[in-house]
């Protein structure tokens, strides 16, 4: 068993138990999404019911395989170990555009999306500067509910860290990354062979201010015409939004979120009175849209 009790899913050992192989064939999941990514075509959303359990994980293949080929454009939902999230493969530009207008963000007002990784070899692939300190606390503390924001690396497409403001282009140098402790979230990652994924909570409701999404029914309704697929596992509780922590700045709290007293302790930090968990606060720096 991996760290939070999920199944060691290391080098696709899953897939290989459950004889599957999430690079086979699915020329019906590809074919959909390829045609759902034409302009004026009505979007046919996949929905792939799971347990959460290791022996119907299979069931998530067409969802791997859609997301495999960044071509495809493919923007669905997919819980986490704090909500449900928009997802799309990091190299596809397409799909980040997709998931940025989701989120209403215009041009000047984008915050830089998160990166789900799946392993510490995948975050450290797209962030530099993780000295062992860091990396003793992020062993401790992943795979967890918690946004690291790190120095980015080459591997970070430039899309993920350019803002246009009028005619400025700024170009940000940090990246925020997860390892949700979450077993549907960690096949799908395992099943992209290091690859990330982009992601960004999902509200309830298409409007400012909404909740985060908890029931996949009410979802569907508000979503599955503008996504190619929702993974539905099931009414999820609200855990809140991740906590997210500003690594290079002495590990400063940015949002108070889910696995607060964790980290504190992680930190050798004295926990406040407050329960924070139970009432996040808002995030200090605005930057982060998961």
């Amino acid at each position: 068993m991996a760290p939070n009790g999920l199944p060691g899913f290391v080098g696709g050992a899953l897939w290989a138990r459950l004889g599957v192989s999430p690079r086979a064939s699915a020329a019906s999941a590809a074919s959909a999404a390829a045609a759902a990514s034409k302009p004026g075509q009505q979007r046919r959303c996949r929905t792939v019911q799971v347990s959460g359990a290791e022996h119907d994980l299979w069931r998530l293949r067409p969802i791997i395989e859609m997301l495999q080929d960044p071509s495809l454009n493919a923007v669905g939902i997919l819980p986490t170990d704090t909500s449900y999230a928009f997802v799309c493969n990091v190299r596809s530009r397409t799909g980040v555009e997709r998931i940025y207008a989701l989120k209403r963000a215009t041009p000047s007002l984008r915050k830089p999306l998160s990166l789900l990784c799946r392993d510490h070899a995948s975050i450290q692939c797209y962030s530099v500067g993780i000295d062992r300190s860091t990396f003793r606390v992020l062993k401790m503390l992943l795979p967890g509910p918690y946004t690291f924001i790190l120095p980015a690396s080459s591997a970070v497409p430039r899309v993920l860290l350019e803002s246009r403001e009028h005619r400025k282009l700024w170009r940000r140098k940090e990246v925020g990354v997860r390892w949700p402790g979450d077993v549907p979230c960690q096949a799908v990652l395992d099943g992209m062979d290091g690859v990330a994924l982009l992601a960004s909570s999902v509200p309830e409701q298409d409007t400012e201010g909404s909740a985060l999404a908890q029931d996949p029914m009410r979802m569907h309704d508000e979503w599955a015409g503008r996504v190619d697929f929702i993974v539905d596992a099931g009414f999820r509780a609200a855990h809140g939004c991740s906590t997210v922590v500003d690594v290079g700045r002495d590990w400063e709290i940015l949002r108070c979120g889910a696995g607060y007293h964790a980290l504190m302790q992680a930190l050798g930090r004295d926990v406040p009175g407050q329960a924070c968990e139970a009432q996040p606060m808002e995030p200090t720096d605005q930057r982060w849209l998961a």
